[in-house]
């Protein structure tokens, strides 16, 4: 725990303690949303390689950096320093990992009556950031499953599980249901009249199921000209949930919640004209994420870089974009070079050109 952390954390304890007698899960929700406040992801960290003994070195030097003086930090550091915190408020928890070169962490922590949870707050700072639903903090076993089945990963999670139930006293995971979570945000002030930014997003999804409506306000029925214009109209008028923007969000929790939104307010059909390819720029020894998203169409195609000091993605023409500094990530370091995203999407050269290019 360091200087930023500690007096951070010593502001939030004074919080919880003027709350008086409240449960230890309600004390562990509020210190977890709270620190979600005040982290962001490493994006350096994100997009470094380990292929070679120099690039193992590297991201071995971030991964036990611990985290800076302005919030940036990755798992290990962030679920450390909980464990940490919950310890100060007399709350007995532990980390849990997996992996082996560098090992996700979770944490795990046990209430007044011996029940045990599991939390991953590393996995919750885009929600708390924009005023999302938390998601991942009380889960019961099942949904730690499914969460490892959405990252095609199930069969470590259930070996996790396995080993988080003998760390647990051979007890399953409690969980805390969604109203709980729902009556303790309202009463924190987290929600905004019992509302989040998911349910305005849902409120969009409605609209954008009346085709009729949608043609009419973006005035064409083209799915590409429409995918384009349904895109302006996102990073002109939603931003980062407008209401949050007092607080810093870095660029992976930026990124991350520009693509839920335009998952969200896109058409299956829409979408399957944009694609992502995550790329960054090198600025004082350090990769920041600089995702480029580009919109395939009839005549010309439609680019946008994530530029960070912003924290939106703004449009950049073709030329603009291959005169940058932004490199297409990848694990080979030949296939870099943003002109090969360009002209893949271009037809230029064969799908083979393409790895480290998400679709």
């Amino acid at each position: 725990m360091n200087r930023f952390e500690r007096q951070h954390i010593i502001r939030i304890i004074k919080e919880i303690e003027q709350k008086g007698e409240i449960p230890i899960a309600k004390k562990a929700y509020y210190l977890y949303q709270k620190l979600g406040d005040i982290y962001q992801y490493k994006s350096n960290y994100k997009y470094l390689n380990y292929n070679t003994e120099e690039e193992m070195q590297n991201k071995k030097k971030v991964y036990y950096e611990g985290t800076t003086e302005e919030g940036d930090g990755i798992c290990k550091d962030i679920n450390e320093t909980y464990v940490e915190a919950l310890g100060m408020l007399g709350i007995e928890a532990h980390l849990s990992s997996f992996g082996k070169k560098f090992p996700h962490v979770d944490a795990c922590f046990k209430d007044e009556i011996g029940n045990w949870y599991y939390t991953d707050l590393t996995a919750d700072i885009m929600h708390i950031k924009t005023g999302m639903k938390i998601r991942n903090f009380g889960l019961s076993e099942k949904k730690i499953i499914e969460k490892g089945k959405r990252k095609r990963i199930e069969p470590i999670y259930l070996r996790y599980i396995e080993t988080m139930k003998q760390e647990n006293e051979g007890k399953e995971f409690a969980e805390i249901d969604e109203e709980t979570l729902k009556s303790w945000d309202e009463e924190f002030g987290y929600s905004y009249q019992g509302l989040y930014t998911n349910d305005i997003l849902d409120m969009l999804l409605t609209e954008v199921q009346n085709e009729e409506l949608i043609v009419d306000f973006f005035g064409t029925d083209q799915k590409d000209e429409l995918a384009q214009r349904k895109i302006d109209f996102i990073m002109e008028k939603i931003e980062i949930a407008n209401v949050h923007r007092r607080k810093k969000i870095g660029a992976v929790e930026a990124i991350s919640y520009y693509t839920k939104v335009i998952n969200k307010v896109l058409t299956e059909e829409e979408r399957k004209y944009i694609k992502l390819c995550r790329a960054f720029v090198e600025e004082d020894g350090k990769r920041k994420a600089s995702d480029i998203l580009a919109i395939e169409m009839q005549n010309e195609n439609v680019y946008y870089w994530y530029n960070g000091r912003n924290q939106i993605f703004e449009k950049i023409t073709r030329e603009e974009l291959l005169k940058s500094d932004i490199k297409c990530h990848s694990t080979k370091e030949d296939k870099e070079d943003i002109s090969l995203f360009v002209n893949y999407l271009e037809g230029r050269f064969n799908q083979e050109k393409t790895e480290g290019v998400e679709k």
